[in-house]
């Protein structure tokens, strides 16, 4: 399993950080889904990251139905390519 570890900063929500319980006494947190992508789009379209497109693009296609669209548009918005690329994406990833 990949691990990032952040920086001590969360560019995200911290109502939306998941815990995972892993065994054994262990549990660890996960940023919400909708922040993971926002993540990869920042990535894709500041360092014109082709992988981190097709993450974002995968995690859009994966988790269709758990994704709160409206945070995720509204978090987008207000970055520079960030909203236009979120809106091609997620008409790539309806289509399949």
């Amino acid at each position: 399993m990949p691990i990032e570890i952040p920086d001590s900063w969360l560019d995200g929500s911290l109502e939306r950080v998941l815990r995972v319980d892993v065994g054994d006494g262990y549990h660890l947190y996960v940023i919400g889904i909708e922040d993971l992508i926002l993540d990869r789009l920042r990535a894709a379209v500041h360092w014109k990251s082709t992988s981190d497109e097709e993450w974002a693009l995968l995690l859009l296609k994966t988790r269709w139905n758990d994704i709160d669209f409206t945070y995720l548009e509204q978090e987008a918005k207000p970055e520079q390519g960030v909203a236009e690329l979120l809106a091609a994406l997620k008409r790539q990833a309806d289509q399949l």
